[in-house]
């Protein structure tokens, strides 16, 4: 029996949409190939019916520690394949591309015939899941155990000659970011999008295609708010095409013009989430699939970057259905492949640009191969098309090569995934940094925070007082906003949910006082009484209140409040509460089963 593995059946996982998709992989599976799979690792299956055979094997294969020490008895080709089926991500899952990786990434040649019998033999054990339709398979959930692929072959061979270029920092993507939400906040600025065209006709004719994108604000707005040069002004159209998705921008459409507006009402989320909090929800917003989000913007692409740099570049679309959108879309899952390729690299450790393009090269020529064989795009280099495929490195790095490098240069690293080092203007390496640069911190202006007599707080519309914006959030809620500033009310229950959170007066005054602004006196002892008062009582409205006509034993009440999965209070033995009042119908139903009969009074 392999290590970590016991006959005892564990306790099965905490459902999450990583367990929800490899129960459908082995929903998929056969019962006889699930014990065959079982048979491979030596695990008991108890039963016959499928569904039970399902529950058994998503508790082995969904335990992270057991298949950790389960993988340690494939052999080395095995695993090899396996680690790099995980970096490709599905969908580019060949023995070619496998090879490739293997050779270029690790140093290491494996032979067709030995990389189709491991994709076989990990099949065999649950490891991949394969069907006619979806291909092959790597459940996610796998990745939490699974290693890093062997990626020596990529690293600079004299890394401390590295010599590294200005890193962007935690503080400066919050400065951009929150001096973009200031500025639409303040001038609610015309915003210019591309109607959605239709499919083509499915002529057959090639036909240019422009990849560029209008941007969302005109680019002397962007001049006008601190964007001066081309690289500033791409950033930010990136950065407004993510808050616009995250929803904390919005387009309001009056009448004949389209707005770029806060989101209505303000996304308090965003407001009181730390800089690393954005930072992850702007990276998250990036990674969304532009076929889960129908919604995503398409105003600002990779292809921005890097269209007009050579002259007699044209891009030309195949197929019938080939819209400039579904380029945008397609450069969107170029996007999301490159960063699941690069969280697979070693952190930390200096990477060689030249040698990572070869491993694209290798595994993922054409960028512009979309899914449906009815739209496609080829490049083509003074009037000449080229199959990528075909390509000589040299030829594919002055076409395709220069998605990954606008790739590297703009979202990765406008997003902190990667530290570059250029020479020339151009990046010579990268790595990825476990750590975050934080950078310095930006103080509000003099007179951005005000506490009024009438108990009113005023905040001033600056970026700079974002932090000042998100202490708030603790303590009071909006009661106005026009474009220069946010007038606020002291809150109670806010107060409390933050008290709950582990937030306190003293904690709250040091934050304050910390970023300039110590909260006046009034406030301080409006808080403080809050917060001394806070654990002596709680008022609920609409609950439900449950009385018994005789004393009920606590056996009995922990029973149907376990049933119920509610909290209770018992102030008498004839009387229990519940503060939520949703619970009350399950509660009835639950009390007859027991042979109660409840009278519901309203």
């Amino acid at each position: 029996m392999p290590p970590g593995d016991s006959p005892q059946t564990p306790v099965r996982p905490v459902e999450t949409p990583l367990l929800s998709e490899l129960q459908g992989y082995l929903e998929d599976t056969t019962a006889q190939t699930l014990r065959q799979v079982a048979r491979q690792w030596g695990w008991p299956l108890k039963g016959t019916a499928k569904a039970d055979l399902v529950d058994q094997m998503l508790n082995y294969l969904a335990d992270a520690t057991r298949m950790a020490e389960a993988i340690k008895t494939l052999s080395d080709e095995d695993l090899a394949v396996l680690c790099w089926l995980a970096a490709l991500g599905n969908g580019n899952s060949s023995s070619r591309q496998v090879r490739g990786a293997s050779l270029v990434g690790s140093g290491i040649r494996l032979a067709k015939k030995v990389i189709e019998a491991s994709i076989t033999s990990l099949i065999e054990r649950g490891l991949l899941f394969y069907s006619e339709y979806r291909g092959i398979r790597l459940p996610d959930i796998y990745r939490q155990w699974l290693p890093l692929p062997n990626t020596s072959r990529l690293l600079v061979a004299a890394p401390d000659r590295v010599q590294p270029s200005a890193c962007p920092t935690l503080a400066a993507v919050t400065r951009q970011t929150q001096l973009l939400v200031s500025a639409v906040t303040a001038e609610r600025p015309l915003a210019t999008v591309q109607s959605r065209t239709g499919a083509g006709s499915l002529s057959g004719r090639a036909r240019k295609v422009d990849p560029r994108r209008p941007s969302l604000v005109a680019v002397d707005t962007l001049a006008r708010w601190g964007f001066g040069t081309a690289a500033e002004q791409n950033q930010a159209r990136f950065l407004l095409d993510l808050l616009v998705t995250a929803k904390v921008l919005r387009l309001s459409v009056r009448e004949d013009r389209t707005l770029l507006v806060p989101a209505d009402p303000p996304d308090q989320a965003w407001e009181v989430a730390t800089a690393i909090e954005r930072l992850a929800r702007l990276r998250q917003t990036y990674l969304i699939p532009p076929h889960v989000a129908a919604n995503r913007m398409l105003s600002w692409s990779e292809m921005d970057m890097v269209f007009g740099q050579n002259e007699g570049d044209n891009l030309v679309a195949v197929g019938g259905y080939a819209s400039s959108e579904q380029l945008v879309q397609q450069l969107q899952v170029v996007g999301i492949w490159l960063c699941g390729l690069l969280v697979h690299l070693q952190a930390d450790a200096w990477v060689s640009f030249d040698q990572f393009c070869r491993l694209v090269y290798e595994t993922q020529r054409n960028l512009l191969a979309a899914s449906s064989a009815l739209m496609g795009w080829s490049w083509t280099v003074q009037e000449t098309t080229a199959d990528p495929m075909q390509m000589p490195y040299e030829t594919w790095m002055e076409s395709y090569g220069r998605i990954v490098e606008a790739w590297l240069t703009g979202p990765a690293s406008w997003l902190l995934l990667v530290q570059l080092s250029e020479a020339g203007g151009r990046p010579v390496a990268f790595r990825r940094p476990t750590m975050v640069e934080a950078g310095e911190a930006y103080q509000a202006p003099p007179g951005s925070l005000r506490f009024m007599a009438d108990g009113t707080i005023g905040l001033t519309n600056d970026w700079r007082a974002n932090e000042l914006r998100r202490l708030l959030r603790f303590i009071s809620v909006e009661a106005a906003r026009d474009a220069s500033t946010t007038l606020l009310r002291l809150d109670n229950s806010v107060f409390r949910s933050a008290l709950q959170a582990g937030q306190d007066v003293a904690s709250l005054g040091a934050a304050f006082a910390a970023a300039g602004f110590p909260l006046s006196p009034a406030v301080q002892e409006t808080l403080q009484t809050w917060q001394d008062r806070a654990g002596r009582y709680q008022l609920y409205e609409q609950m439900t209140v449950l009385e018994f006509g005789e004393d009920v034993l606590p056996e009995e009440l922990r029973a149907i409040s376990r049933l119920t999965g509610a909290e209770y209070y018992q102030p008498a033995p004839r009387c229990l509460v519940f503060p939520d009042p949703q619970v009350m119908l399950g509660l009835v139903d639950e009390l007859r089963r027991r042979g109660y009969t409840p009278q519901v009074l309203s």
